[in-house]
């Protein structure tokens, strides 16, 4: 029997074509575990982007599910992703490894492995490939913006910057700010402007 566990940001969402490959070989072996693992909460939407990604898997874990559970105090939430104490949240992927008895780890992370006893792979992304797209995004007094591939409204925060990396917590896409602009009336917040979601800008009734 084989227990392979995957991170999901930064791993399967680095090269989703790769690990539906390998996860669906994987899976298809009578006994092996395929185990994704995430930071935060499983959702239906996740669950879905996976499938949409081809991933297979037999376990989904979540840390922020997993500390919600225990009761963990939290310095904050942001969405679906909680604040908390980060030595504590860093040893949460390899306490769940040991006690699982994961044969082998993916993560993109160099930080998570010195809390580990099983064997830990970092992942790095090839470069070549698909560029991250840029969203232009046209932020309101809302400050946010909307995913181009599920249309989820994301929250920016109140200084965002030009470049800055986003990752979508409903479906896991990665995606760049364009440029920003400031505005004071409604606009287009998303890629095509016709994203729909309500509250997403001032522009959406």
């Amino acid at each position: 029997m084989m227990k392979i566990g995957l991170d999901y940001h930064g791993v399967v969402t680095a090269n989703p074509e790769f690990f539906s490959k390998l996860t669906k070989a994987l899976c298809s072996r009578e006994g092996t575990e395929v185990h994704i693992i995430t930071g935060r909460r499983i959702t239906p939407a996740f669950k879905t982007r996976l499938e949409q990604l081809g991933i297979r898997y037999t376990h989904l874990y979540s840390i922020a599910d997993h500390h919600r559970e225990l009761g963990t105090p939290m310095i904050g939430y942001d969405e679906d992703l909680p604040e908390m104490d980060s030595v504590l949240w860093d040893k949460t992927k390899a306490a769940y490894c040991s006690r699982h008895g994961i044969d082998l780890h993916f993560d993109d992370s160099d930080e998570y492995v010195k809390y580990f006893s099983t064997p830990y792979a970092q992942y790095i992304a090839p470069k070549e490939g698909r560029d991250r797209p840029k969203v232009n995004a046209l932020l309101t007094r809302n400050y946010s913006t909307c995913c181009p591939d599920c249309t989820t409204r994301i929250p920016l925060g109140a200084n965002p910057k030009e470049g800055a990396v986003l990752i979508c917590g409903s479906c896991g896409y990665e995606f760049e700010i364009g440029f920003v602009e400031n505005s004071s009336h409604g606009g287009e917040c998303c890629s095509e402007g016709n994203c729909g979601e309500s509250g997403c800008c001032e522009g959406h009734s």
